[in-house]
């Protein structure tokens, strides 16, 4: 029980530290990402280390196999955007608003990644 209210409340935490990409320099935008994301992690690590459902001995509070491999894709996902949004923001050959479109693309891949780890994690 304590489990689920730290999780609860760590993704709560997530939703006050995505960034907003309209404000700030966009190495700032990156780092904020990369918060929240570390904070979606931290959601996604925990229910991946349920015991998984479908067993005969599977405890009421469990994680499903696909549950984990969505989360897996996600995080996948996320991590390449923060990474290429990273790399974007620090080149300083980059010109126009090609760093803020790898931040804006950074921050929707951390967001799709938390809205998965959130349905999921009610289930």
């Amino acid at each position: 029980m304590i489990r689920l209210l730290l999780v609860g409340a760590l993704l709560f935490l997530v939703a006050c530290t995505t960034p907003d990409q309209g404000s700030g320099s966009a190495a700032t935008s990156v780092y904020q990402a990369k918060l929240a994301y570390e904070a979606v992690l931290t959601g996604a690590v925990e229910y991946n280390k349920l015991p998984r459902c479908g067993r005969p001995t599977s405890p009421a509070l469990c994680s499903s196999q696909g549950a984990v491999e969505a989360m897996r894709k996600a995080n996948l996902a996320a991590r390449s955007a923060l990474d290429s949004a990273e790399n974007t923001v620090r080149d300083p050959a980059v010109k126009g608003n090609t760093a803020q479109l790898a931040v804006t693309a950074a921050g929707n891949a951390v967001d799709s990644f938390k809205e998965i780890v959130t349905l999921y994690k009610r289930n």
